[in-house]
Parts: C-alpha cells; sequence; structure tokens
C-alpha cells in the first residue's frame, strides 16, 4: 500500500472510531446546585383561550406574556437537597371579563421556596410570601406531574423513561404521566446540552378559592409536548420549549346556581437562560 492510501486508510479508520464514540457517548443527567447560584431565564407565552357554555362561546382571545424568572441556591441541605428561591415576574395584556373590548395589563409576581434533588425532584413547595393555597396545590401537581425526575447512571442518546402518577379525585383515581427521551446531544447557548423530549398527559384538579365568592373548581387535562436542552456539565436548563394544549372545566356556584363552563386553549412557551453566575 502506498504512503497516500495508507493515509487515507487510516484517516478512515479514524473517521469510523469518532462516529462509534460519538454515538456511544453517556451522560449523567444531574442538577448541579452551589450556594450562591443565581439563574436567570426569560419566559415568552403566546396563548389562545375559549370559554364556552353549553355550545355558545362566552370568550375567545389570545394573549402573550413575558416572564422573568429567578432562581437563587440558598443553601444545600442533607442529601445535596438545595433550598432554591424562586421569583415570577411576568407582565401580559387581556380582555376583561365584562367587556371583551376593553383590554387590561396585568402586571404580577410571585416567590416561591423549594427543595430539589439533584436528580430533579422537587419536595416541600411553598409559598415565599402570600401565595394562595390553591394556586400552591396546582403548581404542585403541575411540577410532579411534568417536570422530568432524571434516572441514575450513565445514559446515552435514546434512552427514554416514563414517570407516572395517580390523581385523587373526589369521584374516582386518574393516571397522569410524561414520557422523556434523549433525543440527541448538541451545543446550545456555547453549552454542551442533551436535547430531551418530552410527551406528557397531566391531570390537574383546580380546587375552590377560600376568598372566591365563585367558589371556581374544575379539572384541567393537559397534552404537553416540548424539547429540553439539559447543560448535563453544569447541570442546569439552557432552553425549554414547549406547548400545552388543555381541555378542561370550571363549575361556579353564585347565588346558589350552578354554572358550568368548559376551558380550551393552546399555549407556545419559550423558556431561555439569560444569565448565569455564582457568588
Amino acid at each position: 500500500m502506498n504512503s497516500i492510501a495508507a493515509r487515507g486508510a487510516i484517516c478512515l479508520c479514524a473517521l469510523l472510531l469518532a462516529a462509534c464514540s460519538v454515538g456511544d457517548k453517556t451522560i449523567m443527567l444531574r442538577f448541579k446546585y452551589e450556594p450562591g447560584t443565581r439563574l436567570v431565564y426569560d419566559q415568552v407565552s403566546k396563548r389562545k383561550v375559549v370559554l364556552k357554555e353549553a355550545d355558545s362561546t362566552i370568550q375567545d382571545y389570545s394573549y402573550t406574556f413575558n416572564m422573568i424568572i429567578e432562581h437563587e441556591v440558598r443553601d444545600i441541605i442533607q442529601d445535596s437537597i438545595a433550598a432554591v428561591w424562586e421569583k415570577d415576574t411576568w407582565q401580559y395584556e387581556r380582555p376583561t371579563e365584562k367587556d371583551s373590548t376593553v383590554i387590561d395589563t396585568i402586571v404580577s409576581e410571585r416567590e416561591l421556596l423549594m427543595d430539589i434533588y439533584p436528580n430533579g425532584r422537587i419536595t416541600n413547595l411553598r409559598s415565599a410570601t402570600d401565595e394562595s393555597v390553591e394556586h400552591l396545590s396546582y403548581i404542585k401537581n403541575f411540577y410532579e406531574q411534568g417536570v422530568p425526575v432524571f434516572p441514575s447512571g450513565e445514559l446515552s442518546p435514546g434512552f427514554s423513561w416514563t414517570q407516572t402518577t395517580k390523581v385523587i379525585l373526589p369521584e374516582e383515581t386518574m393516571e397522569a404521566s410524561t414520557t422523556f427521551k434523549i433525543k440527541s446531544l448538541a451545543r446550545e447557548g456555547g453549552y454542551d446540552c442533551a436535547i430531551i423530549e418530552s410527551d406528557g398527559n397531566l391531570v390537574i384538579p383546580v380546587e375552590p378559592g377560600s376568598m372566591d365568592t365563585l367558589m371556581i373548581s374544575g379539572l384541567d387535562r393537559i397534552h404537553t409536548t416540548g424539547l429540553i436542552y439539559f447543560a448535563y456539565r453544569e447541570g442546569m436548563v439552557v432552553l425549554q420549549r414547549e406547548r400545552w394544549v388543555v381541555d378542561g372545566t370550571r363549575e361556579e356556584m353564585k347565588d346558589g346556581k350552578k354554572r358550568t363552563i368548559s376551558v380550551g386553549s393552546t399555549t407556545d412557551v419559550d423558556f431561555s437562560l439569560r444569565s448565569r453566575t455564582i457568588q
């Protein structure tokens, strides 16, 4: 074999070996929290909502809201659990309930405290301010059913897992499940990321608020699909894109009369890392 052919064979062999090594690459999916770590995210949500009573449309509108989400690791407690403070600030415009031609500008914020295991499991979620118990219950259910809890060990592209949750309702017990799959590995925003697909069916009860004169309650069935770009070396989410399709019902009791409303909505969510600092 002449030297040119030999070099060509060596290059081909090297390429084949490189291809094999990329395909067989394994990673560990774990959040890597350090006290003083501060992550700031931008979230843009575009939502379309249709409210109906029987066959009549009550409201049909679309709006976009922008949210800033701040995470700060306050402490590391037993078993490497991170004590995390979260502040969500958002603003949006939407039609008023009484007159859809009149637009209200809504500005809101909330602060949460939660304990997070390195695998992503969230426990002890509570309000840092005065978030209502009912809203907290909804958030807890959403996190429990739709947020990934990473499997242990080294994982490679193609690996998938399913999380299943039993939802106990007054008249029946339902099952919610979300499947996650490591689609591929790629660079995103300057980080080496695992791209994780998600496909889930969530079942979330809506509890009547203690201060709600209408005593609104109901149930949301939410089909979620999305992609998570997880920086596996730094242990954090860099980018997340999701779609939530909600098929829900609401029951109102006012002046002794019951009213049932169906809620249909589609929301496209874009969640991206703005900054990461460690003090």
